[in-house]
């Protein structure tokens, strides 16, 4: 795990400039890598790396990487989870120098050209100058579980893990109104390749962007299409292959020459992946860590020690109180690059800086297993509706079991269930995960509103709505900024974060079986349900799904008031041509004075994004209170041509 950047031009660039260009990209995003920094530059070209050290811990492992002729170059972040195997593949054809996976993922190039991403298990963003092709290549992983950014003007392209390592560049910060009326407007945000910073792209997760003399292209290399619905395996095989593969991905991302945790919050996921961990620590206790809060209805500290209860493991908890968020929110955000999601994010940043104040440098997470086996409440809503198409009779019973489970006083009644579909029908796919409206379009400015966004269209490949809500959530809404939060979260800190459930080949056989392998008798997950059933404590196995709970809406308009009012009655607030400020001041009044009226305080967060986004990146009248932390410099490495050169004593060393 680590953080790289990079630079190609069309054009030969001043030497001295690429070193200094290097020193200040790399330096920007050194939290990313705290052990070890280093960089090579060519002609055209630079790139670099800033080193968290998981595999082999010694100097051997430190990037960029060579191959033995020196023509390719490279700089790498995430992890080959299955490396040990590609490895004794490869052993016989390369000399290895090292032990880590960046040294296999070099020679499986070599061997496989760029076909070599189809053998990884893992996640990854790296970057592989080829000076026999002249060719900067850029890759993400499959899912987009590592963030990579670049800009290209035509002449040159910059990139890097974080976007202010883009900045810092100079890349100049201009926003992106397009985002922004995506994110006011409707919520949306991470669903496009589009960043919040006009001009600054993602790398598309399952894409590879290639540049060189000829220009830029850009190509997929992995997506979900045609799979959904075509696998022909009975409910039992798809539920017993499910928990083959998630062991494997369990036991894969449990490699690690340093200390790992799982983070704990007492669910479903989380108690499956520690239970199933705990068969995979080896001769170590099982590090577990979950966030608490001090009010009790929100506190999954009691859920987390159940599931413990008895067993051999070591927890590590943080609690999260209403004075984190005014004296985190900046720094955070400045982390993030982009608004986040709220305080829940908070937590997540506790953690990790109590993982590494304890020696934990590797956290595994749960993401993913709501969006794959249909999770959260709403999907049911699209079961429900495309079921109705087909057996209405059948529709009608599964309902019935769904609300009783909910506390249903007339599960079975006709007015029930035809209430419940009408509501579905009007709302699904347009609510917030906890079912009420997201944003507040009455606050927003009639020169935001007349804006063009990004045209971003909801995916609709999977031939069933219940099929593209989970590929839309997949690809395009809730994992992509969540992966965002949490990656960039963790790293704030120097700790790596790890989600088995997004390992490919369960995602793939999950959108290969049918919904009725995931969804059935009230239930959602049922695969993992059953699976888990005789393993973990009943309340965390079939307990209807918890919604992650914060306190946030309670703190908004109690201790979080002068965050707020601060905001909403700033000159800057009212001048930026987003806002409507008199009617965001009294709609937040209203949301004091009639709490009841406001479920979600979603719109408020955004507010405070927004405006404090604008200070940080824009208008540059706020800045992070970075922490000062003694990080290794970044060096720079010979290229070939120079190391051969010293070799020879053509030139100093």
């Amino acid at each position: 795990m680590c953080g790289i950047a990079g630079m190609w031009s069309k054009e030969p660039v001043d030497e001295a400039f690429l070193c200094s260009l290097a020193d200040t990209m790399l330096g920007v995003i050194s939290h990313r890598g705290p052990d070890d920094g280093g960089y090579v530059v060519g002609p055209n070209v630079f790139v670099g790396n800033r080193r968290l050290s998981i595999f082999d811990l010694s100097e051997a492992g430190n990037q960029p990487f060579f191959s033995r002729d020196g023509k390719v170059w490279l700089v790498f972040n995430g992890e080959i989870y299955n490396h040990f195997e590609l490895r004794g593949e490869l052993e016989g054809e390369f000399e290895f120098k090292s032990h880590t996976d960046t040294e296999v993922l070099l020679h499986a190039y070599e061997k496989w050209g760029m076909a070599c991403v189809d053998r990884f298990i893992g996640m990854f963003a790296f970057a592989i100058w080829d000076t026999r092709k002249e060719e900067l290549v850029l890759c993400r992983d499959r899912l987009g579980i590592k963030p990579f950014y670049y800009h290209f003007d035509g002449k040159k392209l910059v990139f890097g893990s974080e976007i202010k390592a883009l900045l810092a560049a100079g890349i100049e910060a201009r926003p992106n109104h397009s985002v922004l009326r995506d994110y006011l407007v409707s919520g949306f945000y991470d669903h496009t390749g589009q960043t919040f910073f006009d001009g600054i792209v993602q790398v598309k997760a399952g894409h590879l962007v290639t540049v060189g003399q000829a220009g830029l292209r850009e190509s997929c290399y992995w997506n979900l299409s045609g799979r959904p619905g075509s696998s022909d395996l009975s409910a039992e095989a798809a539920e017993r292959r499910y928990l083959d593969l998630l062991e494997d991905s369990i036991r894969l991302r449990m490699r690690a020459d340093v200390p790992c945790a799982i983070m704990l919050s007492g669910g479903l996921d989380s108690s499956a992946l520690a239970h199933i961990a705990d068969g995979y620590k080896g001769s170590h206790e099982l590090n577990v860590m979950t966030f608490r809060h001090a009010e009790s209805r929100y506190d999954e500290g009691p859920y987390a020690d159940l599931v413990s209860k008895g067993r051999n493991w070591k927890s590590y908890s943080v609690v999260v109180r209403e004075s984190d968020v005014g004296n985190m929110l900046r720094d955070t955000l400045w982390h993030q690059d982009e608004p986040f999601g709220g305080v829940a994010n908070l937590a997540d940043v506790m953690l990790s800086a109590l993982a590494r104040q304890n020696g934990i440098y590797v956290l595994l997470e749960g993401q993913g297993a709501d969006e794959t086996l249909g999770g959260y409440e709403y999907y049911y809503l699209h079961h429900l509706l495309d079921l109705l198409e087909r057996d209405e009779s059948a529709a009608r019973n599964l309902y019935s079991r769904y609300a009783a489970l909910r506390g249903s006083k007339d599960p079975a009644s006709k007015a029930s269930f035809d209430a419940f579909i009408l509501k579905a029908g009007k709302e699904a796919g347009h609510l917030s995960q906890d079912g009420t409206a997201a944003t507040r379009r009455e606050v927003l400015s009639g020169d935001l509103l007349a804006r063009e966004g990004t045209g971003y269209k909801q995916p609709a490949l999977m031939g069933s709505l219940f099929q593209n809500a989970l590929f839309r959530d997949l690809v395009a809404t809730k994992v992509p900024r969540v992966l965002r939060f949490k990656d960039k979260s963790s790293m704030m800190h120097g700790v790596e974060l790890r989600v088995p459930f997004l390992d490919h080949r369960l995602v793939e056989h999950s959108f290969s079986i049918r919904p009725e392998s995931k969804l059935a008798d009230g239930y959602t997950k049922v695969m993992l349900r059953r699976a888990m059933k005789d393993k973990l404590p009943e309340v965390a196995c079939f307990h209807v799904k918890r919604q992650v709970q914060t306190p946030q809406r309670e703190w908004l308009r109690g201790p979080l008031q002068p965050l707020v009012a601060e905001v909403i009655n700033s000159r800057s607030f009212g001048a930026r041509g987003l806002f409507d400020q008199e009617a965001a001041i009294s709609i937040y009044q209203e949301y004091i004075a009639r709490p009841e009226s406001y479920p979600n305080s979603f719109f408020i967060w955004q507010w405070l994004m927004v405006e404090w986004w604008f200070r940080l990146f824009i208008d540059k009248t706020e800045a992070p209170a970075r922490p000062t932390v003694n990080r290794p410099n970044t060096r720079r490495y010979p290229s070939f041509e120079g190391r051969a050169a010293r070799a020879a004593g053509l030139v100093d060393r």
